[in-house]
């Protein structure tokens, strides 16, 4: 696996990453009570910094210097601990986490099925996994070849390589429809082709924002969303 180019752009922090993190932090809190969980490509670090401010413990791992380097100079809690490492090959014994989190990162790698096992290898016996990706092939566009993906998934092809990998399924559902949906292509879009990317800063409104997409959640049975968030059981 290799460094993404997107790597170089940390800064980037909107109401969309908010509101996917919040999802997944709220799956997190009541499916794990406590626990030593492993951050698997954490980016600009922002899910890993919230958790540490809670009951867990955090490893965060990814390939990007520059991400280690600037999530670094965040931290302020003793509740986390940051390094470079590969998500296809794990530096970590078996049965060492009692939570894996894998936000936005399986779609980057050729090898998904690896990370995948190397995740079942490395969690405690009935360890969690909590895992976002971008939901449906027919929703390609201009801000997948930014960001590098390999793929979309459909429902149907993530749970059969969670399943024949050793997951048990727990939940799986979709996010982003409509609001979340529509801010995508309207404003997110439009700001990738307008090239304005690189001067987005982190905005105050981001998190403002992120609570009105909370009205999606009321249709994440829907198969309409952007993404796909599940939690898997070792």
């Amino acid at each position: 696996m290799e460094e993404t180019e997107w790597g170089s752009e940390p800064e980037y922090f909107g109401p969309r990453h908010y509101y996917r993190e919040s999802i997944l932090l709220n799956q997190i809190n009541k499916k794990l009570k406590k626990g030593l969980i492993l951050d698997a490509g954490f980016g600009n670090g922002s899910l890993s910094l919230r958790l540490s401010k809670g009951k867990y413990k955090i490893v965060g791992i990814d390939l990007s210097q520059k991400f280690i380097e600037y999530t670094s100079k965040k931290i302020q809690s003793p509740n986390i601990k940051l390094e470079r490492g590969d998500i296809t090959n794990l530096n970590f014994k078996n049965n060492t986490f009692d939570g894996i989190i894998c936000s936005e990162v399986l779609e980057l790698i050729e090898d998904d099925g690896t990370a995948i096992k190397e995740f079942h290898r490395t969690l405690n016996e009935n360890g969690k996994l909590f895992l976002s990706v971008p939901a449906n092939p027919k929703l390609w566009d201009k801000s997948d070849e930014w960001a590098g993906h390999k793929r979309r998934y459909t429902k149907e092809r993530l749970m059969e390589l969670l399943k024949m990998n050793g997951f048990k399924i727990i939940d799986i559902h979709y996010w982003g429809f409509p609001l979340t949906r529509f801010y995508h292509r309207q404003i997110y879009l439009k700001t990738l082709k307008n090239e304005k990317l690189k001067n987005i800063k982190i905005k105050k409104h981001s998190k403002y924002l992120a609570n009105i997409f909370k009205v999606d959640n009321l249709f994440n049975k829907l198969p309409w969303g952007i993404g796909l968030i599940v939690v898997a059981q070792k």
